[in-house]
């Protein structure tokens, strides 16, 4: 379980450097309305996809003299707080030598699973990509 647990472990604090990265490239060299977009689902279908506006969101929240009103998309808040807190939360499990985040994110798992959790989540995640098209993300 060990290595599960390390190998998850070492994903998400991999693609957690990767977000702050490209967080981090918006916020100092594009503009948030410029329209560039690294969305493979967008360029080819030029749709957006239900996470479009979620690197918009998140560099809104970090400037506090923007409004909260161009918060583009509400999964964006959900992000912020996870690439908060899920670094910091297995930093600790690895320098404790305990597996709190591992033994949520099992538990977690379980819970998805269930019909009506996942099916809530579905129709969630659609809302958001029906409300990306009607704004024409």
């Amino acid at each position: 379980m060990t290595s599960s647990r390390n190998k998850l472990y070492g994903w998400l604090l991999f693609f957690s450097a990767i977000g702050y990265l490209w967080v981090f490239y918006n916020l100092l060299f594009t503009h948030a309305d410029s329209g560039a977009t690294l969305c493979l689902f967008k360029t080819i279908t030029h749709l957006p996809c239900p996470s479009c506006g979620v690197t918009r969101t998140i560099c809104s929240l970090i400037h506090p003299e923007e409004s909260i009103s161009k918060i583009v998309n509400p999964l964006g808040i959900l992000v912020a707080a996870m690439m908060l807190i899920f670094p910091l939360w297995i930093l600790i499990d690895l320098l404790i030598n305990k597996k709190s985040f591992y033994n949520q994110y099992i538990n977690i798992e379980r819970f998805l699973q269930k019909p009506p959790v996942a099916i809530s989540s579905i129709l969630l995640i659609t809302f958001v990509w029906i409300w990306n098209i009607v704004k024409g993300l």
